[in-house]
């Protein structure tokens, strides 16, 4: 079973349910937003390149889950976020801890980059790329650069594996887990990672 790692961050284990099983896909103009603003980011950065996918499989190979990385330069990765729709604490929070998990998929990975299926489906040339495991993962969040660290990356993924594998069963485990963990994962999993900002622009 397929799964995104987006998905596992900011969906509840029912809203992940759901949406595959009457396969529904949302794409918001907030979300379009944010292509933009990524665009403008990725334009400024030397040899930078847009979209970009890692993969997992989980050790018993039941599960993939694919993590599309925002922007990729020779020396580092970026997550961006854009702020035009405010700064709140549990909007940062979530933003650090998507780039923590997909540092994290990256460390335990062979560092093999694909261009996403939806993007050759629009039009985009299929390419690869090979980075270090261990390269440098940075979130932009509006105008601030934050450098996200990542001291146990098993924890993270087998927290985010523990959850796709809810949403492979009932609807009433989906609402269990949801019950004890929704809005939690920020809170449950600090200690696994850590972020220094690194600059501000004005």
């Amino acid at each position: 079973m397929y799964f995104s790692a987006s998905d596992l961050v900011k969906k509840s284990a029912a809203q992940i349910k759901y949406l595959r099983d009457k396969k529904i896909s949302i794409h918001t103009w907030r979300m379009q937003n944010g292509i933009e603003f990524q665009h403008q980011i990725a334009e400024k950065k030397e040899n930078a390149a847009e979209e970009f996918r890692s993969s997992y499989n989980s050790p018993d190979n039941e599960i993939v889950i694919f993590a599309t990385h925002d922007i990729v330069t020779p020396t580092e990765i970026i997550e961006v976020k854009t702020t035009e729709f405010g700064k709140e604490q549990w909007y940062f929070e979530s933003s650090v801890l998507q780039a923590a998990y997909y540092k994290a998929l990256l460390m335990q990975s062979t560092g093999d980059l694909y261009t996403p299926t939806f993007r050759v489906n629009e039009g985009y040339p299929k390419e690869y790329k090979k980075v270090d495991p261990n390269i440098p993962y940075m979130l932009r969040f509006g105008d601030e650069t934050y450098n996200i660290k990542v001291l146990f990356p098993d924890v993270i993924i087998e927290y985010f594996l523990q959850k796709a594998k809810v949403t492979l069963s009932s609807y009433d485990d989906c609402r269990e887990y949801d019950y004890i963990h929704k809005f939690k994962h920020y809170q449950e999993l600090n200690y696994a990672f850590k972020y220094e900002k690194i600059s501000s622009l004005h």
